[in-house]
């Protein structure tokens, strides 16, 4: 993600504003795939980026979404809102992105470390942009939109200590992994995820 949108590490504040301006980062991500799966000469930093951002960065969006803000949003909603379909029609399609992701995960770490994208992953990386570009979509259309009008201000300072509570969490586990990567510097290309979960990237 571009150090602008990088998912936060410091205080969450307000919690929506905060999952809105990391779907802007992976907006950013997916221009990115749909780039280097056009890209001629071998493209190594938007690889890496990628990269970063499929292993580190999305699980975080995931697990702020599918623990704290869908739970409570379902819970708000009324019938005219009509978010089951939406709900499942989005985890249909992260199970199909997630699928994708684990496929197109080693040829990301030869792009990061010079090679080009080979034809299989240029395939795959505008299949995942296109599902990923789908995804913020019904976030920021429906879902965003809906939180800031039916949570009341209890819930949203309840999802905010519940982010900070993850981000502290992940921050004691991974130690150096998370501070290396904090000020926006690229992981290492045999860098490894804080934590198995972290593989799991959309699923």
């Amino acid at each position: 993600m571009s150090a602008t949108h990088r998912y936060p590490s410091g205080a969450v504040q307000c919690p929506i504003e905060t999952l809105h301006q990391a779907l802007l980062g992976l907006r950013a991500i997916c221009h990115e795939m749909e780039t280097l799966a056009v890209a001629a000469p071998p493209q190594p930093g938007p690889a890496q980026r990628i990269r970063t951002a499929l292993r580190r960065d999305l699980p975080r969006i995931l697990a702020d979404e599918r623990e704290s803000l869908l739970p409570r949003l379902c819970a708000r909603a009324t019938g005219e809102d009509n978010l089951p379909p939406i709900i499942r029609q989005m985890e249909h399609e992260r199970a199909a992105a997630a699928a994708i992701a684990r496929r197109l995960g080693p040829g990301l770490a030869r792009m990061s470390r010079g090679a080009p994208p080979a034809r299989g992953d240029r395939a795959d990386l505008h299949e995942l942009a296109q599902l990923m570009l789908r995804q913020l979509r019904v976030a920021n259309a429906i879902l965003l939109p809906l939180a800031r009008l039916r949570l009341t201000a209890r819930e949203k300072a309840e999802i905010a200590r519940e982010m900070q509570a993850r981000l502290s969490r992940r921050a004691a586990r991974a130690g150096s992994f998370d501070r290396a990567g904090g000020d926006g510097t690229p992981l290492r290309p045999d860098a490894q995820p804080a934590n198995d979960t972290e593989h799991e990237a959309l699923k």
